[in-house]
């Protein structure tokens, strides 16, 4: 029986949901293959064809460089990406490297089509739209469900039936 892409693709997410398996997994590298699996379950209006940007605002992101090491034809990353710089990335992760400038990016990409993902407590709440967040040993995330359709992206239901819901601003 062949096994469809996407459902593998879930199946992966599912794991790392569930943990390592009894083995440690770098966290970086978690994050990253969290990342990349929202991408891909992330709908966006009217999305250009061919390869989609997931950026970060730091050259020095760990998460960025696992995914510039990750094998993947509909994907790639961008490191040190201003903000007057952002047009063309379709993920953007911020990283505790990001918490001072925050409130102002979330602002500038409150309407874009930008899926907005941190590991930052409390990024939801403000407006981002998936939070990253460990629980024990494992690693969970919550969804700012009014953050996406502000901005007119819509997230897989497979996707938000492992999320919490947050209740932030859009």
């Amino acid at each position: 029986m062949k096994v469809n892409r996407r459902v593998r693709t879930l199946l992966l997410l599912l794991l790392v949901v569930c943990g390592t398996c009894g083995g440690e997994a770098e966290p970086s590298a978690v994050v990253a293959k969290f990342v990349i699996n929202f991408a891909k379950f992330t709908h966006w209006p009217a999305a250009p064809d061919g390869v989609g940007t997931i950026c970060f605002t730091t050259v020095a992101e760990p998460v960025g460089a696992v995914l510039e090491g990750i094998e993947n034809a509909a994907w790639v990353s961008r490191r040190g990406v201003g903000l007057d710089q952002l047009q063309g990335c379709r993920v953007l992760y911020l990283s505790r490297f990001d918490r001072y400038h925050l409130a102002e990016t979330l602002r500038a990409l409150r309407e874009q089509p930008v899926l907005t993902i941190s590991d930052l407590s409390g990024f939801a709440k403000l407006g981002g739209m998936v939070e990253l967040y460990e629980e024990g040993r494992r690693f969970r995330f919550t969804i700012n469900h009014a953050a996406l359709e502000h901005a007119g992206l819509a997230m897989d239901a497979r996707i938000l039936a492992l999320a919490r819901s947050a209740r932030g601003e859009p």
